[in-house]
């Protein structure tokens, strides 16, 4: 970002675009800027002292200097139009794709050693994201635990993505609540060819973020033939459409109830 206003200069091209959210505060060009979602002004307690410089000073200069803004979903153009006071004509929605490796396997050679290799016994819930609060994993260990307690969880939930912040507050929840790697597994980063037959061996995937700009995990799942149960919120029910069951990701006895629905009622899960 420091860089580019230099190039701008030397270069003089007619047209600067930032795919992603480093454009630079100034720009003496005509500028399109790409936005994913506006994360930190919807949380803007989770900030530090350098990312609430970016969030409140240096995105919004950006974003309002540019000719045209791009948002991912409908819910990040309606971000960028409460957040930012961007008119609506200003915005283009342009939806994101995935890798054309996430696919329904014809061949499922591999699944089993991929399953073997982490662990991994069928049937099971998926959940791909980072370990960030806003993703809301803790609501949703609730609502395992729940069924668990009762003896209604017949199935493991697997978790994948990096530490972010949450991780201390559900490995202290697993403890207390006596659940095991046979109850919840946490993968930590998983390669993409890994991450395929994963999806693909899938009971459904799970995500219950409070905020998503897209939601590319519900896309990859789908993409890999794989339907699940998706919070209510942002931007997450414009990915899955009708092809999910969605629910209050706040309420814990509504997520426990559709993975209990979804894991249980074979009809409904191939109708999704």
């Amino acid at each position: 970002s420091f860089e580019i206003p230099t190039k701008l200069r030397k270069d003089k091209p007619g047209l600067l675009y930032s795919p992603g959210f480093a454009p630079p505060m100034w720009s003496s060009v005509s500028a399109v800027v790409t936005v994913h979602d506006l994360i930190g002004m919807a949380f803007p307690e989770n900030q530090t002292p350098v990312s609430g410089f970016y969030w409140s000073k240096w995105l919004p200069a950006a974003v309002r200097r540019a000719r045209c803004v791009v948002a991912s979903s409908e819910s990040t153009r309606r971000d960028i139009e409460r957040f930012l006071k961007i008119p609506e004509k200003n915005v283009r929605v342009v939806p994101l794709g995935v890798d054309a490796a996430f696919q329904k396997l014809s061949d499922r050679s591999r699944v089993p050693a991929v399953l073997e290799r982490y662990g991994i016994s069928p049937p099971f819930f998926i959940s791909v994201s980072s370990l960030e609060p806003r993703k809301n994993h803790l609501r949703l260990l609730h609502a395992y635990e729940s069924l668990k307690r009762r003896g209604l969880a017949r199935f493991t939930l697997v978790i994948i993505g990096k530490p972010a912040g949450a991780e201390r507050a559900l490995e202290t929840f697993l403890k207390e609540k006596g659940l095991g790697v046979r109850d919840v597994r946490f993968l930590g980063y998983v390669p993409q060819e890994d991450l395929v037959s994963l999806y693909n061996a899938a009971l459904g995937y799970v995500v219950m973020s409070l905020y998503e700009g897209f939601g590319l995990p519900v896309l990859e799942a789908m993409s890999c033939g794989l339907s699940g149960v998706c919070a209510d919120r942002t931007s997450l029910p414009e990915v899955a459409g009708k092809t999910a069951m969605l629910v209050d990701p706040e309420n814990t006895d509504a997520i426990a109830e559709a993975l209990l629905m979804f894991s249980e009622d074979t009809g409904r899960r191939e109708d999704l």
